[in-house]
């Protein structure tokens, strides 16, 4: 069965960026997003800041809480065929 390839430093920092955006355009800050997630302030922040990787489990849960698709959160400039053209 083939690895999955990890995303690059450029690709978590981005979602990290974008995971603030949709936090603040939810409304919410830092301890009120971790409460309604159940998890701490400090824990939220580190996934903020890329210093924690997130799976896509939890990238869903956080989409959900800020109101966003899954897709929102693509970075820039991938092109959502180029896993596929990856794969060969």
């Amino acid at each position: 069965m083939p690895k999955f390839r990890k995303a690059t430093t450029a690709e978590r920092t981005a979602i990290a960026e974008k995971l603030v955006k949709a936090r603040e355009e939810a409304g919410l800050l830092h301890r009120d997003a971790a409460q309604q997630l159940g998890i701490s302030p400090s824990v939220l922040c580190a996934v903020e800041q890329g210093q924690r990787r997130i799976d896509v489990a939890e990238l869903l849960v956080l989409a959900r809480l800020y109101g966003k698709r899954l897709s929102w959160f693509e970075p820039k400039g991938r092109d959502p065929g180029d896993t596929a053209k990856e794969r060969g």
